[in-house]
């Protein structure tokens, strides 16, 4: 299949009343110095499979297409090019954006300067700075299940137990019944951090806030 480009600036002003845009192959690209002029963008649904997207661009995004809740990403390759050589931290920064859905798949992040690959990614909320969730976008955290979601929610709950609850699930022996591996939903009103020293090199995305996390986990043979 022929690879496509997409060039966002330039879509996003001809098309401002598209509300999904669904790519499968190719690439999402800005031109150099492109400004989306202030604009009631409908854009609402993304979903991206095999595609090359930079952080530029997911910024983009959320600056011009404020009603964005819904992003899923699947065997997707991220774009960074930190220059920064007092930090190992890179950021993806779509924090103007409250998702209802974010779904990752398989997705690996590229930095073109330091010329390093990355599939652990920490996920920060801007609202809540102490809520980080880390996840492993080749395996998925959630090894002992096929498909597994994660919602958020405000609702007055025993946070501790919920944290303790999950953590212990995460860390639990594969199970001996394949029956066991089932989809799971656990709902918590906060997120601990799930390991306990970051990798050498950093990505972090930030969100504004979000509902529900769904990342696919590794299959058992």
């Amino acid at each position: 299949m022929d690879q496509i480009t997409i060039i966002l600036d330039m879509l996003l002003r001809e098309c401002p009343a598209l509300e999904t845009l669904s790519m499968v192959h190719g690439f999402i690209v800005c031109r150099p110095g492109s400004f989306i002029f202030p604009t009631d963008h409908a854009l609402c649904n993304l979903f991206l499979k095999d595609v090359d997207v930079s952080a530029k661009t997911l910024k983009m995004f959320a600056t011009s297409c404020k009603k964005l809740s819904s992003m899923k990403l699947e065997l997707v390759r991220l774009a960074v090019s930190s220059r920064r050589t007092d930090t190992l931290e890179t950021f993806i920064d779509m924090s103007s954006i409250h998702f209802s859905e974010l779904r990752f798949e398989k997705v690996k992040v590229f930095n073109i300067v330091n010329k390093y690959e990355s599939n652990m990614i920490k996920f920060s909320s801007s609202m809540v700075p102490t809520e980080n969730i880390w996840l492993d976008c080749q395996h998925s955290i959630y090894e002992n299940h096929k498909h597994s979601s994660l919602k958020l929610n405000n609702e007055n709950e025993d946070v501790s137990k919920k944290v303790e609850d999950l953590n212990s699930s995460l860390t639990r022996a594969p199970a001996e019944d394949a029956n066991d591996d089932i989809d799971e939903n656990k709902d918590v009103s906060s997120v601990a951090r799930w390991i306990s020293e970051p990798p050498e090199q950093r990505v972090t995305f930030k969100y504004g806030s979000l509902k529900k996390f769904v990342f696919k986990g590794k299959q058992r043979a």
